[in-house]
Parts: structure tokens; sequence; C-alpha cells
């Protein structure tokens, strides 16, 4: 028997055939396979000898990473700034997701409680968990139902419930006042 090269493709070719011819792909269909066979093949060798130009400057990355650094930096400045100006602890716990604050002792050092009453807003906001918005809130409250008869009107204010009551009681106190706004 006499194989030449002829023959071995003229068999490989057949045998291809007749394995293609099972799977009944019409013959249209069999060129378009057979295309982006030799397009992926040609691709695929191209990529093993041809060497890619560095496209992004390692430089780059440096500089981004040092403005990061430096917006990280602003930001935790005025995280700390924040949270020494209300005397407050943030803690976030993973599993809920929420803000837990806790009040210091920093400010209202004194432990002496604040007259709710007569306080201004400075002094509204130098309690531990009452920062300008609830500050202004009182102020607006006291404003507009006049003085503070009960501990327990607070929670008339939006934002101010059960436990922020029970952290002012000790912080806060209720004196009479007349008409003229002084103390009786």
């Amino acid at each position: 028997m006499n194989f030449s090269i002829s023959n071995h493709i003229r068999y490989f070719r057949r045998k291809l055939f007749f394995f293609l011819d099972r799977f009944k792909i019409p013959r249209s269909e069999r060129r378009v396979l057979s295309l982006l066979l030799l397009a992926v093949l040609l691709v695929w060798t191209a990529r093993l000898f041809i060497q890619y130009p560095q496209w992004i400057d390692p430089s780059i990355y440096e500089e981004e990473q040092a403005l990061f650094r430096q917006a990280f930096a602003s930001s935790h400045q005025e995280d700390q700034e924040i949270k020494s100006r209300y005397g407050l602890s943030m803690e976030m716990g993973v599993s809920d997701l929420t803000v837990e604050y806790e009040p210091t002792d920093t400010l209202n050092s004194s432990k002496t409680p604040i007259q709710l009453n007569t306080a201004t807003l400075e002094q509204l906001m130098s309690i531990p968990g009452i920062g300008p918005s609830y500050a202004e809130k009182i102020m607006a409250w006291r404003n507009k139902n006049g003085a503070f008869t009960s501990l327990d009107q607070l929670l008339e204010i939006k934002g101010i419930g059960e436990k922020r009551l029970e952290k002012l009681k000790s912080l806060v106190t209720i004196t009479a006042v007349d008409s003229t706004g002084e103390n009786r």
C-alpha cells in the first residue's frame, strides 16, 4: 500500500466529513463554523508571537494612591473633629449595619445639669448626644410651646425617644420660669 501525503489528507477529510455528517449540520453552517475555528486559531497563534506594549504607566497608580491616601486622611480628620465636637464614639456593627453612638464625658464635664428652659443653643449642643439639629428642635419647641414643665415633654420633639430621654434625664433639669423668662 502506497500512502502518500495526499492520501492521508483525503483519508482525514473523509473521516471528518462522516464525523460532522452525524451532527446533521448543513454545508453553509459547516463553512461558518470552519471559518470561526480558523479565526480563533489565527488569533490564538498571533497572541503567542505578539508582545503587547505596556499600555498603562505604573506611576499613574502611585499618583492615584497618593490622592486616595490624602482624601482618606482628610475625611478621617473631619470625622475625628465631628466626634470630638459632640463627644461621641462612633462604632459600626457589621452584623446589623447600624451606627451606635455612645456619649462620653468630654463635654459638659462639670456634671451639673443644664437648665433646659434657659439654655442657649451652644449650651444645648454641649450636651452629649445633642447636636445642632436637636438643639434647634428643642429651642423651636420652647419658643412655640413655652417653658418645659416636665422632662417627658421632650418626647414631643421628633427624634427624641425613650432611650434618648433616659440618657438626657441626668444631663438636663427643668426650673420653673415666670413670664419674664426669670427663674422662680
